[in-house]
């Protein structure tokens, strides 16, 4: 992609390869999960490296090919604490022009052969507050909106459903009430998805089993969840009532309405429902760590792949199975998937997982995001693709103006 008469080419070696990996597997770094799979990083020669794995993994290539896979090279580091700032090397069309922390940050066209973009700079402004984001896109200070008020009256461009994003329901299964199979199913046939979706994110969320899915077979169709839920399912109301604590946190308008319809709900059958709203560190802490809950309810485990979300949350021995449940038919299906490479195979494999949990009832996603994305008329052929934070889309778009 670079010219050989560019003055920005920069030869990638195993050692930037080696440097930039381990910096990104690294405990302090956001997304770090991604590559929990490998072990080891050897390099072999001058020009070969060697990757060792714990297990085989069907997400190891899916995780190297992440948008935020960003390779570095460690002569070109001066200040350690400043290197999101550092330009990449390597093969790419654009090199990073500008970084303020927060704000802003621009790239700049490096006009490389045999087909470089047709912009010569892209600029990303970080507008945090709701209002002003609208305000800038609607007097076309800027050409592409990432829109957060649904109540605005835009013209909806694109609505990309975000697997691994939304609202989330889960069951302790360590303890009553939901250590009974039955008071659990009960529990799960009350919600209806429909309303929440419809009343709390205003249509534009879908129902999943909560993960990042690498294929659009792997989120479940209506006809393989509804059957589960509220109004196809009408639950007999308990014989007695039973008190039950639902925490949450502050996570947003759309979460606590979610949460109280989803009470409404639950109290419909018979249970006695608390809100119980603690701050984001004992959400963490006691609710994540310590599964110091009866019903939690709010955004899930951050992942960037299927087997970064199934291994750590929903195999009973993983670090971050919350609900405390013990099943090793869902141990065996996450096992044989996660090591699967055929798609076919694999897509299988996850529909028996997606079945199997849904009869179970241990979590669920009863409103997972989509994100909602307006561009002016002026913006040609923008066809964007953000899955894996890819952004080869942004080579192949233009302004007329």
């Amino acid at each position: 992609w670079i010219s050989e008469e560019s003055d920005d080419v920069k030869t990638v070696s195993p050692e930037d390869i080696k440097f930039s990996l381990d910096r990104l597997m690294a405990k302090d770094q956001d997304h770090w999960n991604r590559f929990h799979m490998v072990r080891s990083i050897d390099i072999k020669s001058e020009d070969q490296i060697q990757i060792n794995l714990n297990v085989p993994d069907a997400d190891f290539f899916i995780s190297l090919a992440d948008g935020r896979s960003k390779l570095l090279s460690k002569s070109n580091i001066g200040n350690p604490m400043k290197m999101e700032s550092v330009p990449p090397i390597g093969s790419g069309p654009w090199k990073l022009a500008k970084l303020v922390d927060d704000s802003y940050s621009s790239v700049e066209n490096v006009y490389s052969a045999p087909n470089p973009p047709y912009l010569d700079s892209i600029e990303f402004h970080i507008i945090t507050d709701p209002q002003a984001r609208l305000s800038a896109y609607s007097v076309g200070l800027i050409d592409v909106y990432n829109i957060e008020n649904y109540l605005s009256e835009l013209d909806i461009a694109l609505e990309n459903p975000e697997p691994g994003l939304g609202f989330e329901i889960v069951f302790n299964t360590a303890i009553p009430p939901f250590d009974d199979d039955s008071t659990r199913f009960l529990a799960r046939s009350s919600i209806n998805p429909d309303e929440i979706i419809q009343k709390a994110w205003h249509n534009y969320a879908f129902f999943s089993l909560g993960f990042v899915t690498n294929h659009p077979s792997w989120i479940p169709d209506r006809s393989d969840w509804e059957s589960y839920f509220y109004p196809f399912q009408h639950p007999e109301v308990l014989k007695e009532i039973v008190p039950i604590v639902i925490t949450t946190s502050d996570f947003g308008s759309r979460y606590k309405e979610s949460a109280e319809i989803a009470s409404q709900q639950l109290q419909a059958v018979g249970f006695d429902p608390i809100i119980n709203f603690v701050n984001r560190r004992q959400y963490a802490e006691k609710v994540w760590r310590q599964g110091d809950f009866d019903v939690l309810m709010g955004p899930t485990f951050p992942q960037s792949s299927t087997n970064s979300f199934v291994i750590p949350v929903l195999h009973s021995q993983g670090e971050w199975n919350t609900s405390n449940h013990q099943d090793s038919r869902l141990d065996e299906l996450i096992e044989e998937q996660s090591q699967e490479y055929n798609l076919e195979k694999r897509s299988e494999i996850i529909n028996n997982i997606n079945i199997h949990l849904l009869e179970k009832s241990y979590r669920f996603m009863p409103a997972t995001q989509k994100s909602l994305w307006a561009w002016t008329e002026d913006l040609k052929n923008m066809h964007p693709n953000f899955s894996g934070f890819e952004y080869s889309h942004w080579e192949r778009v233009w302004l007329d103006r």
